[in-house]
């Protein structure tokens, strides 16, 4: 199964040029940027709702 969805950002999903879909290092690595994104965001995102109800 081929997938070469082109992403927003100019990447693609899948087969690139140079690799094949993403690394496990990479994977984990973006996983866990955006864990802790959601991690810091959370309590304003709650707080926010909280002002607003």
């Amino acid at each position: 199964m081929k997938v070469n969805k082109k992403l927003p950002w100019g990447g693609y999903l899948g087969n690139t040029s140079h690799k094949k879909g993403f690394t496990l290092i990479e994977l984990i690595g973006v996983v866990s940027i955006l864990g802790i994104i959601l991690i810091v965001a959370l309590p304003q995102i709650g707080k926010t709702l909280k002002d607003q109800a």
